[in-house]
């Protein structure tokens, strides 16, 4: 997949600026970093976002790690500890598979815990909210800004104006900033439509013109 390909690029520097071919290089680059960084998020997290996995209610995650996870490993861990070796006793029988590193193994079930426990305190916290999909949007819009200012300091995040169309089109809002927001979203999220209006107003609070 060639995301922000040299076409691409050429689209949003006709719009928010010439740049000498260095700087189209450096902006393009910082492009596909966000884009990977945020599309390996897509596709690993129920987000409700096209190309991401099947949608799953942050409940469900929470219970899976409890139940599949958490008590699963310690029950795991307690059954390979020190005390209870007597029962793991293999004499006076001969057993021709290569025995396990049960330290080891012991080392990264408690890492499995560990971090299942972590996750699923963090996911539970968030509970009360339960929208990913917004925060998920909203850093990916915020990562894209910091790229585009970098590069366009001069370019203004707004929310642009409401351009009314043709009879025969329906009226959308239009501006620099938008435009070039709406060419970037589209190359990580191409089945999702552009980023609404309402999101870059929240864009522009948290960062300023």
């Amino acid at each position: 997949m060639d995301l922000f390909s040299d076409q691409v690029i050429k689209r949003v520097t006709g719009i928010a600026g010439r740049l000498d071919e260095d700087k189209s290089c450096s902006l393009q680059a910082a492009l596909r970093d966000v884009a990977f960084h945020f599309m390996t998020a897509l596709y690993s997290t129920p987000l409700r976002l096209s190309g991401g996995p099947d949608d799953v209610k942050l409940f469900a995650r929470v219970q899976h790690l409890e139940r599949q996870i958490l008590k699963p490993a310690d029950r795991l861990i307690e059954a390979l500890s020190d005390n209870k070796l007597p029962l793991l006793s293999e004499w006076p029988e001969e057993i021709q598979s290569t025995a396990p590193n049960r330290e080891a193994l012991i080392a990264e079930l408690t890492k499995l815990r560990d971090r299942a426990e972590e996750l699923r305190d963090q996911l539970a916290d968030r509970l009360p909210e339960e929208n990913m999909t917004t925060e998920f949007l909203i850093d990916l819009g915020n990562a894209l800004t910091k790229v585009l200012k970098d590069h366009f300091p001069q370019l203004a995040i707004s929310r642009g104006t409401y351009d009314k169309g043709s009879s025969s089109e329906v009226g959308k809002m239009r501006g620099r900033f938008l435009d070039v927001m709406d060419i970037c979203i589209a190359e990580i999220l191409p089945n999702d439509g552009p980023l609404s209006s309402n999101l870059v107003g929240q864009l522009r609070k948290l960062r300023g013109p």
